[in-house]
């Protein structure tokens, strides 16, 4: 097992400036945080929207390949079928 890391008087003085700097430089409002928070959420939604309809398409075209297998033909014939 890996050992723990623990925290000295020190390094909490240095977290504690640290978040200071963020509370004072003016990017800890809340409407911008609110803001910033929205932006992040819509990007990422789309981002998800975006990969998962790429990853169904190759899949479909990934089966549309394997049409004229005799074994596996069928099967991915009425795979294609429900997907679409």
């Amino acid at each position: 097992m890996g050992t723990k890391n623990k925290l000295t008087a020190k390094d909490y003085e240095k977290l504690g400036r640290l978040i200071d700097q963020v509370a004072n430089s003016g990017q800890g409002t809340t409407k911008k945080l609110l803001w910033t928070s929205f932006a992040k959420g819509l990007a990422y939604g789309f981002g998800i929207f975006l990969a998962g309809t790429v990853v169904v398409g190759l899949i479909v075209w990934l089966l549309g390949l394997f049409d004229s297998t005799p074994l596996v033909g069928p099967l991915v014939q009425s795979l294609i079928d429900y997907l679409q």
